[in-house]
């Protein structure tokens, strides 16, 4: 399954004539999504419209992805970007990480402080002290992304139908 592929939301598509870079006399067309093409202030005011009742909160746990938690909650897994569009969030940087991709974005953390800053090795003392100081703020940070706002199961099709009518999504 292809991650984050379909989305709600209307995005305008642009063709471009790419040249022939590579001289074989063929000049190809391209279809782009034009991802800055949607009213991010309309669909937040849409959001910010809707009753309270319409929602409720929802605890991601590690390793659950967007798709799952769809399926799950609205028995399609196409409807992921529901969270994002009613959380107001970056789906790739704006919900918890798993411990695994946690201690890799310490350690690389780690990397280019020494590269960048410190310039030679650090002492197993000082790798220690800085690998728990980072890995601390890093879980801190992703903490706050676990608990996410959500539309009832019992409301989506409201939802979507008024979602529809405002032209804000597919």
């Amino acid at each position: 399954m292809a991650y984050l592929k379909n989305t709600l939301q209307n995005y305008s598509r642009m063709e471009r004539l790419m040249p022939d870079v590579e001289n074989a006399g063929v000049h190809e067309h391209y279809s782009i999504t034009d991802y800055t093409s949607v009213d991010h202030a309309k669909v937040r005011q849409f959001v910010d419209s809707l009753p309270i009742t319409m929602f409720d909160w929802y605890q991601l746990q590690n390793n659950t992805n967007l798709e799952k938690v769809a399926l799950d909650l609205y028995g399609n897994a196409d409807y992921w970007d529901i969270f994002v569009i009613v959380n107001h969030r970056n789906p790739l940087f704006e919900f918890p990480y798993d411990y695994d991709t946690l201690t890799s974005m310490v350690e690389a953390k780690i990397q280019d402080y020494i590269n960048d800053v410190y310039g030679s090795d650090l002492s197993n003392e000082a790798y220690n002290s800085l690998y728990e100081n980072y890995k601390n703020k890093m879980v801190e940070e992703a903490e706050q992304w676990r608990v996410i706002k959500i539309v009832k199961p019992s409301k989506i099709y409201e939802f979507l139908q008024r979602g529809y009518e405002q032209g804000l999504f597919l």
